[in-house]
């Protein structure tokens, strides 16, 4: 548990921006050898001497001789971009190198686990050095296979040993420094490899400066939907923004404090014709009422557009429609962030975010992208959402909306997790799990009795999905609630039959069976329950009433007295007890059970007449 908690935990930070040494540039040390000093190992940090000290956060790291020179390159992967980096070694050539590959025959082909070692002679003396096949080396990366041995320049070459996967230590000989050899197990001698010259010359990219800025021009490959926004116009008429749409629209944010907003629509307005002409509309709306009850920002906002004769529409935003759209941006862009003044959001005719703008977009790129938007050739598109030219090797990555819908729940925003998810049902039906969000959303807003949305959304999860048993019982239930019995009971019989032991369902069922007065097939219903749980309070207080209704005073009893047993100060067990003992003529039982409800509810003058009038009845 506490092991998955805090992988969650590890998630929910790096989704927020969080990394591990992420604004630290990559770090190279060169070992020094051992010091004299303190008889421990000495190390230099050389990374910039290296060109290793990219200001990327790097994650993996492999090692490979890529162009067969005897000296080590790299290659580096990345959490931001660029994702891969080639590192190529281009030292002197003063250093000797013995390059191995080891093959198994008894074992493993790849020789995972051997271990190669090389005796060098030097002047004090011989040096063994020791290199291991590994299967993985680092976070989440491989190496080459191929053993590499750095040799001092005046040491000579010994011996060779390998110690193979099944424990045989095989002695390899005429080996020499500076070459590559395939060592094969049982062979006992060194083949020779010599690789094809490169005629390819790889060529250094150039590093550009990152630049760090609030603004960005964000096109989405797959487009998000938006849900209903409702806001008010600049008189104070409530409206909503919804698909569909009749054509593209912008949707800008803006505040009548924030200077490059003021720019940008006094830019709009200039450049009206050209944008009514490219079959744009644009709605301007501010959040600037938000944190201000005098109406002030109303007022300021409404000078604003009409100085500069801003001829598209305009309203003012609440915080429940501002917080959608927060949560809607950040569930895409996993970062929780503030949106920076202004943020524009390009939508298609089906109210699909195409691009998201962070700061002030100028005319010439608005139209440029709403050009590639509207081109009917979908590559177009698809170029223009491309960081650079290229391929693609695979399909990209499908990027999942439902979360947007769910988080909509979370906040109990459940009219517009139901108008978007019904709205964009088509493009969530790729998703997984899209009927039972339905039904989760419209079991919350049956709890809340809003029960026509809530019968919209659990028909359209059970036609999704027809086996959904708790959607059956749920939209028994808001039939039920709204009066159209004939309508509850086939989804409550449904629920029964899909899921039998489904108690609730099953409760659910008789219940509506009672209210038509059919109390024997409710009751038939109840004593399945029973059956399977004898002591479900739920369904003997139900059983109880229903043997009420039967007078079947005895039976009732039974019931209410195994409610009490689970739960003795059941209120209602108490009463409908002094009333089955009052019509069995047991009037000194009827007496304790009316002066027990009493200490618990000294206010049930009913109960109190009763107990009177038998007290009277005893005298």
């Amino acid at each position: 548990m506490a092991y998955s908690q805090g992988y969650k935990i590890l998630h929910e930070q790096v989704d927020s921006g969080v990394s591990w040494s992420g604004n630290e540039r990559n770090v190279a040390f060169l070992n020094l050898g051992a010091s004299a000093k303190d008889n421990g190992p000495r190390f230099a940090d050389a990374s910039s001497a290296f060109g290793f000290d990219f200001a990327d956060d790097a994650r993996g790291i492999s090692s490979i001789d890529w162009d067969f020179d005897g000296d080590l390159d790299l290659f580096v992967t990345n959490r931001t971009a660029p994702r891969l980096r080639f590192l190529q070694n281009n030292s002197d050539g003063r250093g000797q190198f013995l390059v191995l590959k080891l093959i198994g025959t008894e074992g493993n082909r790849d020789a995972i686990g051997a271990r190669a070692e090389v005796t060098l002679r030097k002047d004090d003396g011989e040096v063994t050095l020791l290199r291991t096949v590994y299967a993985g080396n680092g976070f989440v990366s491989q190496s080459s296979k191929w053993l590499h041995f750095g040799l001092d320049q005046g040491a000579s070459l010994e011996k060779v040993a390998v110690r193979w996967p099944g424990g045989e230590r095989e002695i390899f000989s005429n080996l020499e420094s500076n070459h590559h050899f395939v060592l094969k197990e049982g062979s006992g001698k060194a083949d020779g490899f010599n690789p094809a010259a490169s005629t390819n010359q790889l060529v250094a990219a150039p590093e550009r400066e990152r630049e760090i800025s609030d603004q960005a021009s964000i096109p989405i490959a797959r487009r998000f939907p938006l849900p209903p926004i409702a806001y008010a116009t600049m008189d104070g008429q409530p409206k909503s923004f919804a698909p569909p749409l009749d054509g593209p629209v912008l949707l800008n944010l803006w505040s009548h404090t924030c200077p490059p907003c003021l720019v940008e629509l006094q830019e709009f307005a200039a450049e009206a014709d050209r944008i009514r002409a490219a079959g744009l509309r644009i709605l301007a709306l501010s959040p600037d009422g938000i944190a201000d009850s005098s109406g002030e920002a109303v007022q300021l906002a409404t000078k604003f557009l009409r100085k500069t004769g801003f001829p598209f529409e305009a309203g003012m935003l609440g915080a429940r429609a501002m917080e959608i759209i927060h949560l809607v941006h950040n569930n895409v862009f996993l970062r929780p962030d503030d949106l920076p003044s202004p943020t524009s959001f390009l939508l298609d005719r089906d109210g699909r975010v195409a691009v998201v703008y962070r700061g002030r977009v100028s005319v010439e790129d608005l139209l440029r992208d709403l050009s590639a938007l509207t081109d009917k050739t979908p590559a177009v598109w698809q170029r223009r959402c491309w960081p650079f030219p290229g391929k693609w090797i695979a399909e990209p990555d499908l990027v999942y909306f439902m979360e947007i819908a769910i988080a909509l729940i979370e906040k109990d925003y459940l009219e517009e997790a139901g108008d978007f998810l019904l709205q964009h049902r088509a493009a969530l039906a790729i998703e997984h799990d899209l009927p039972e969000t339905l039904m989760v959303c419209g079991t919350r807003l049956l709890k809340a009795n809003k029960l026509p949305r809530s019968v919209t959304l659990l028909q359209a999860a059970i036609e999704m999905k027809p086996e959904l048993v708790e959607a059956h019982n749920n939209l028994g239930l808001a039939f039920r609630r709204s009066g159209r019995a004939d309508l509850a009971r086939p989804h409550l019989e449904k629920a029964v039959a899909l899921k039998p032991a489904y108690h609730d369902a099953r409760l659910n069922l008789a219940t509506l069976y009672a209210a038509g007065g059919q109390f024997s097939t409710a009751l038939d219903q109840v004593e399945l329950v029973l059956k399977s749980e004898a002591d479900h309070r739920s369904a003997l207080l139900l059983a109880g009433n229903l043997n009420l209704k039967l007078l079947s005073w005895n039976s009732a009893k039974s019931s209410f007295e195994k409610l009490l047993e689970a739960q003795p100060n059941h209120l209602d067990s108490l009463i409908n007890l002094g009333g089955i003992h009052v019509q069995l003529r047991d009037y000194d039982e009827a007496i304790r059970y009316y002066e027990s409800a009493l200490r618990i509810n000294p206010k049930l003058e009913s109960v109190r007449r009763s107990l009177s009038q038998l007290r009277n009845l005893k005298k």
